[in-house]
C-alpha cells in the first residue's frame, strides 16, 4: 500500500495545472513520478518524509528533495519562490491545517497556483460501511486510511480553502465509482450505483476532489 501512495502517477490532476510554471513544489513527493507531467526545464522541489522515496525521487526523477513534512521545513523552502504548488492527497495527513496553508501562502510566487486533491469521506462505499455495517475500520490505504488526521466533504473542503486566504478557482470530483476498466464494467458500476447517487448526492460518486486555488490577495507579504 505503501508503493501505491509514493509511486503515483496522479493523472487525474494534470488538467488542474492551469499556469505555465517554472518552479514548482510539491508537497509529499514521494519518489517524484507526479513531476513526469511537467518539462525537463522546469526547476522542480520535493517536501517527502519518507527518506527511500525523496532519495528515488532526487536521484532518478530530477528533484531536488527536502526530507521532512510541512511546515518543520520552513527555512529550507524559499518564500514566495513557486509559482505551482501541489497538494496530492497531503492536507489530510497534517494536523496543523492552518500551518500548511500558512506555509504554502508563504512559497507561493505573485499568481501562483495551487492544485489540491482532497479524499472525500462522504464516498458512496464508506457511507455504505458506515450506515449499514455500522462500522469505521482504519486501514493502511483509502478513505480511512489510519494516517489520515482530517476529514474532508466537498463542502468543508470548500470552506477550508476559503477559512485559509484561497480562492477557489477550478474543482470538480475526481475517480467516479462509476469508473471502470472497461465500458462493460463501466455500465455494471453505473447501474449499481445510480439510484445510491442519486438518492445520497452526487458528491458521493467520487472518491476525491481536485482543486485549483490561489491566494484571495496577491500582493506579497
Amino acid at each position: 500500500m505503501k508503493d501505491r501512495y509514493h509511486n503515483n502517477f496522479r493523472k487525474e490532476m494534470i488538467e488542474f495545472i492551469v499556469n505555465e510554471p517554472k518552479r514548482v513544489l510539491e508537497i509529499g513527493s514521494g519518489t517524484g513520478k507526479f513531476r513526469s507531467h511537467f518539462n525537463e526545464d522546469v526547476e522542480y522541489w520535493g517536501i517527502e518524509p519518507d527518506t527511500t522515496s525523496a532519495h528515488i525521487a532526487s536521484r532518478i526523477n530530477n528533484t531536488k528533495v527536502i526530507v521532512g513534512s510541512v511546515p518543520s521545513v520552513d527555512k529550507l523552502i524559499p518564500n514566495y519562490y513557486f509559482d505551482l504548488i501541489v497538494c496530492n492527497d497531503v492536507i489530510e495527513h497534517i494536523q496543523d491545517t492552518k500551518g500548511v496553508f500558512t506555509f504554502i501562502e508563504s512559497k507561493l510566487s505573485k499568481n501562483g497556483k495551487v492544485i489540491v486533491s482532497i479524499p472525500n469521506v462522504r464516498y458512496l462505499p464508506n457511507l455504505k460501511e458506515l450506515l449499514i455495517f455500522k462500522d469505521w475500520s482504519y486501514r493502511d490505504a483509502g478513505i480511512l486510511d489510519r494516517t489520515h488526521l482530517r476529514f474532508f466533504t466537498k463542502k468543508s473542503s470548500q470552506k477550508t480553502f476559503e477559512e485559509n486566504n484561497f480562492k477557489i478557482i477550478k474543482y470538480h470530483g475526481i475517480n467516479s465509482i462509476y469508473e471502470g476498466s472497461n465500458t462493460w464494467r463501466r455500465l455494471i458500476n453505473i447501474f449499481k450505483y445510480f439510484i445510491p447517487v442519486l438518492i445520497l448526492g452526487q458528491d458521493t460518486k467520487y472518491l476525491q476532489f481536485g482543486f485549483t486555488v490561489e491566494k484571495k490577495s496577491n500582493k506579497l507579504l
